[in-house]
């Protein structure tokens, strides 16, 4: 292969790879969209009682953490799941891992209002688990704000 052909070569092999890479990214999107819309679905055909247990302010964050520190995370959640779900306010507090990478983990918080949640943040438990956080995050937790819909 002459020097001219594999800069070509390789630049359309990169560009294949990019568009498969992009297309693997919207189909989870997609996925992750339809999820969504499943459970936003699922939580309005709840009676009204039920939507009102679900809290008014709820939260779900990302949390990936370094490779091998999968102990230290686990031990440092279940105190605070455990500390949590002892909160006046706290309606729901879960933490679930990745089926496709054991090193991404999701919290799932929801709260009976805004004040509870920021009551919970001043805990002695959070506080600890914050600083357990700072050392075994490969990189910042990542937080979406949530609201139930009427």
């Amino acid at each position: 292969m002459t020097s001219a052909a594999q800069p070509a070569r390789s630049f359309a092999t990169a560009s294949i790879i990019h568009g498969t890479r992009n297309m693997i990214s919207a189909i989870r999107r997609s996925a992750l969209l339809a999820s969504a819309a499943a459970l936003a679905l699922a939580f309005n055909a709840l009676p009204a009682s039920a939507q009102a247990d679900a809290g008014t302010f709820a939260l779900i964050a990302k949390i990936t953490i370094k490779p091998g520190q999968e102990k230290r995370f686990v031990e440092a959640m279940q105190a605070q799941v455990d500390a949590s779900r002892a909160e006046p306010g706290v309606v729901e507090f879960r933490i679930l891992v990745s089926s496709s990478d054991p090193l991404v983990f999701y919290s799932f918080e929801s709260y009976q209002d805004k004040a509870a949640f920021e009551a919970h943040v001043k805990t002695p438990s959070t506080t600890s688990l914050l600083a357990v956080l700072k050392e075994v995050q490969a990189k910042d937790l990542e937080a979406q704000f949530l609201t139930p819909l009427p």
